[in-house]
């Protein structure tokens, strides 16, 4: 495995051949990537691309959140590549995998697919030795246009009444409907949504305490009292419908009324911009609430129509 520092305006890099370790300094950090792949030699172990795959869902998978899911994912993904070895996997094998996969599905979906296809062959690469290096670095697929779309209340209201609630969680349209009401309200990803229960939520101080994020950090989100009110709806304090089930309700909910490109997630935008509004919330402390490591992120999520900065502009 290679590790790469800046040293004042070179790059030096190091790697580890037979025991010992053995370093060069270079100008830009891709002469020093491509003389550590060069000068790095990993044995390679005699596995077909689908045994590998096993291997990594057995090893790792099965310890992610939606297990699975990725594990269904990663078995379609490799299905569709050629019954070699997974040492024989080229970049342009990748890259027409990649066209193939672009034929029917969205970009965003080859993205993911690419990210969860990457992660397992850098696990073998450098955990296992199944590989020299990871073939789809470098396979690049252009951006779409960055996402806009935000939840309008009268949707909200139509889905809401959709879905039949009357202030009570009866039913798993019930559930749906509030979290979508709290999601609105918090900025919380659905699956921390449903993770809600009495042993990480006070609602005498309005905090939920979440232990495992997206990112692996812990994070506390304040609760408004609305949000509040809405988890004390909850029997027992804590949902009691499936993510994939809680997905079907929603997606089937939007569709009968006919509300177009509207996703769950976009719950979050609308979070954000409604918080960055609050009054004594500066722009780090909106990082916080939300689970952004740096301010950065949260431009992919602040949506604010520019006619209504121009409002503010007077």
């Amino acid at each position: 495995m290679a590790t790469f520092r800046k040293r004042g305006k070179k790059w030096y890099a190091e790697i580890m051949v037979q025991g010992k370790r053995k370093g060069k300094s270079f100008d830009t950090k891709a002469a020093a990537k491509q003389w550590a792949d060069d000068e790095t030699d990993l044995p390679t172990n005699e596995i077909y691309i689908n045994d590998m795959a096993e291997k990594y869902i057995a090893d790792k998978v099965i310890h992610f959140k939606r297990a699975e899911t990725f594990t269904q994912a990663i078995r379609m993904l490799t299905a569709i590549l050629p019954d070699i070895k997974a040492s024989e996997l080229t970049k342009p094998m990748m890259a027409e995998w990649k066209e193939q996969l672009s034929v029917d599905r969205k970009l965003s979906s080859v993205n993911t697919y690419k990210v969860i296809m990457s992660t397992m062959f850098n696990w073998a690469v450098a955990e296992r030795g199944y590989m020299r290096s990871n073939p789809l670095r470098g396979v690049k697929t252009p951006k779409g246009p960055k996402r806009e779309r935000l939840p309008t209340d009268s949707e909200t209201e139509a889905i809401v009444n959709h879905l039949g609630f009357k202030g009570k969680c009866l039913s798993p349209k019930d559930f749906v409907a509030v979290s979508w009401l709290l999601a609105l309200e918090t900025a919380m990803r659905k699956i921390e949504l449903l993770s809600i229960c009495p042993g990480n939520t006070d609602l005498v101080n309005r905090v939920v305490h979440l232990k495992d994020t997206k990112n692996g950090d812990k994070r506390d989100v304040p609760l408004s009292t609305e949000a509040v009110r809405l988890i004390k709806l909850l029997p027992g304090g804590m949902f009691t419908i499936h993510y994939r089930n809680h997905y079907k309700v929603f997606d089937r909910a939007c569709k009968k009324l006919g509300i177009q490109n509207l996703h769950f997630h976009d719950s979050r935008a609308y979070a954000i911009v409604k918080l960055s509004k609050v009054p004594g919330i500066d722009v780090l402390t909106l990082a916080r609430i939300v689970g952004h490591r740096d301010v950065q992120s949260l431009m992919i999520y602040y949506r604010e129509p520019a006619a209504n900065v121009a409002k503010l502009l007077g």
